[in-house]
């Protein structure tokens, strides 16, 4: 094999190892009472990450955002306030949480009762 058709093999094999590795998620975009309820129907092992921006030009507002793993789907939501969350749910603080577009996008729709 000539060291140019080597180098092009390579090529193929990494460019489909990368492919191979590429992971894919399931976003959940959901009113903070659905993410509640889904995050009370799982007793074990709940991680939800809380994230905290001020959002408005003139009048600044705390929004809640959170994002849980749920069975292999990443629920979030946003919220103006706290969520109660259970005991059994181990939060960690972030300073950002960074989403695809269109996830952002369905964030802007979801109706806060809070």
């Amino acid at each position: 094999m000539s060291a140019g058709a080597a180098a092009t093999a390579a090529a193929s094999a990494a460019a489909a190892s990368s492919r191979a590795h590429t992971l894919i998620y399931a976003f959940l975009v959901m009113t903070p009472q659905q993410f509640m309820n889904a995050v009370n129907s799982v007793k074990e092992n709940v991680i939800v990450v809380e994230v905290l921006r001020e959002e408005g030009v003139v009048h600044k507002n705390t929004v809640h955002y959170y994002a849980a793993s749920l069975q292999g789907l990443i629920a979030v939501t946003k919220s103006t306030q706290p969520l109660p969350l259970p005991s059994h749910v181990k939060v960690i603080s972030a300073s950002n949480i960074v989403l695809p577009a269109a996830v952002r996008e369905a964030l802007n729709k979801v109706k806060d009762s809070g």
